[in-house]
């Protein structure tokens, strides 16, 4: 298919920073805590492998490969996170 290859070389000519996040990572029930971290209220909070580095790069192209084989659990924690007031610089 490429969608995957695509949007990578996407991020490469337009030379913005770019991760691909290989969704069959995150199956399991408590997935969702190494993708977003620990939050503020908890006793060690520390950002995730996605909020370190869209903290790290806001211009960024995220690339969500096989996004469909996800856990539930995970879907339910984006939803929420979504409902936050989150400001975006630019969409393409």
């Amino acid at each position: 298919m490429g969608k995957t290859y695509l949007a990578t070389e996407f991020a490469k000519i337009s030379n913005r920073p770019h991760k691909v996040f290989q969704m069959t990572e995150y199956t399991d029930e408590n997935c969702y805590l190494d993708f977003f971290g620990f939050e503020g209220n908890h006793k060690s909070p520390m950002p995730g492998v996605f909020t370190g580095f869209v903290r790290d790069n806001p211009d960024a192209v995220l690339i969500f490969d096989e996004i469909e084989k996800v856990h539930g659990r995970w879907i339910s924690k984006c939803r929420k996170w979504r409902k936050r007031r989150v400001r975006i610089k630019r969409w393409i």
